[in-house]
């Protein structure tokens, strides 16, 4: 009997939880939908408020258009945004658009004529910054050749009182000035000049002569009370020689600071006393103011071919 019953529900029951599905399956179908239609029918009716939108304002949009084009100097565009409102729309303010295309001629003709001045200008300023150029490329080569006619009046005026030789072999111009000694046996001191090209240079040369060696070794300057010495090594030695019972030291060195220094103040002392320092006794002498003078010469014209003080 159980049995029988438990049959009857099953049978009466699974059909009718099935209709009752299928009616809220059927239900919740129709309302997805709904909900679906409801979103196109918003979707076209925004779409078509935007072209009422569009449609009842179109003649304010090409005038602002318009306005828009004239203001980033696009003029012809402006011109044919208004006309094209005009023959869509002729009724809509046409003095008003009449008037804006007129002004929009106006300031396209001034905007071409500005940017045609502007041209103007900076082909001129072009021009001019071309010419100032050439006037200081020609002021400088004007000066530059002045320098030089100077140079040479110097170096000619530096150079009148000295005397040359060249050394053909080494390609080296040597300048004395013209009291110089030219031989070793003398007592004597003086600059010379060497150039090869464009370069030049100094030497400083001290000699001395006797009857019998000194041996010099070193020599000191007392400069209008200024002491100075001029010290050699072991292995940079005087050089010597002799014939007919004389005999003569010389030391000959290129220029370096501490000597232009030393020449500098003798040319221009009122008194310098030199003293040859040889192995055991010494010999003292006054530099001449012909010697003072021949340092003056060389330093001038050194200066006036383009020598700067020895580093």
């Amino acid at each position: 009997m159980k049995t029988f019953v438990r049959i009857i529900l099953i049978l009466v029951l699974i059909p009718t939880v099935g209709i009752i599905i299928a009616a809220v399956a059927g239900s919740l179908l129709s309302n997805s939908e709904l909900a679906d239609e409801n979103a196109t029918l918003k979707k076209e009716l925004a779409e078509l408020q935007v072209k009422v939108y569009q449609l009842e304002n179109e003649p304010e949009v090409l005038y602002s258009k318009a306005i828009e084009l004239k203001n980033t100097n696009r003029f012809k565009e402006g011109i044919a945004t208004l006309k094209e409102l005009n023959e869509k729309y002729p009724d809509y303010q046409p003095d008003e658009v009449s008037e804006s295309m007129a002004r929009f001629v106006e300031a396209e003709n001034h905007f071409k004529e500005a940017e045609a001045e502007r041209k103007r200008a900076e082909v001129e300023k072009i021009e001019m910054q071309r010419l100032e150029q050439e006037r200081i490329a020609l002021e400088k080569k004007r000066e530059a050749e002045r320098q030089e006619r100077e140079r040479q009046r110097a170096m000619a005026a530096a150079t009148r009182n000295l005397s040359k030789s060249t050394d053909e072999m080494r390609e080296i111009d040597w300048f004395y000035d013209k009291s110089t000694p030219r031989t070793n046996n003398t007592r004597n001191v003086h600059a010379y000049i060497g150039k090869k090209g464009d370069y030049v240079w100094l030497r400083f040369k001290m000699s001395y002569n006797a009857d019998d060696w000194l041996f010099v070794d070193s020599v000191a300057f007392k400069v209008d009370g200024e002491d100075f010495s001029l010290n050699y090594g072991l292995f940079d030695d005087w050089d010597r020689d002799n014939a007919g019972g004389g005999i003569w030291e010389w030391k000959d060195v290129n220029m370096d600071r501490r000597t232009w220094d030393l020449v500098r103040k003798i040319a221009d002392s009122n008194k310098t006393m030199m003293r040859y320092n040889g192995r055991q006794y010494y010999s003292d002498r006054e530099v001449t103011r012909e010697e003072k003078q021949a340092m003056k010469n060389i330093i001038l014209a050194y200066e006036a071919m383009g020598g700067e003080a020895p580093k």
